[in-house]
């Protein structure tokens, strides 16, 4: 399965924009350029994970509703939860999706895997 980009980028956008945020606002606060939250809304430019991290910290929503659109809780996390709640979802997300990978990439290896 691939990550559909234009589809993570219409769900900052649409989360950006509950925030009353402007690109501007979601670039300076996930340090990264606005054009780049730009490119990313668009679908036209493919964020990094450190990206993806900053911006669901600040949007207060889970990487795996970012990247999946798996509902989020809402409301904040407990202090001092969020850095377990990311690392429990980049797990979740890459377990969902590297065994798919590990499939293809055994397949275009040989059948030993």
């Amino acid at each position: 399965m691939q990550l559909d980009y234009p589809a993570i980028g219409r769900r900052i956008q649409l989360r950006r924009k509950q925030k009353h945020m402007t690109q501007a606002n979601l670039g300076k606060a996930a340090e990264v350029s606005a054009s780049l939250i730009r490119g990313i809304e668009r679908g036209a430019s493919i964020p990094s994970l450190e990206t993806i991290f900053r911006i669901s910290k600040i949007l207060n929503v889970s990487v795996e509703s970012l990247l999946a659109g798996v509902p989020s809780a809402a409301g904040p996390a407990p202090a001092g939860t969020h850095k377990v709640r990311m690392l429990n979802d980049i797990m979740h997300v890459l377990y969902k999706y590297s065994d798919e990978w590990l499939h293809k990439e055994a397949g275009d290896v040989g059948a030993g895997y």
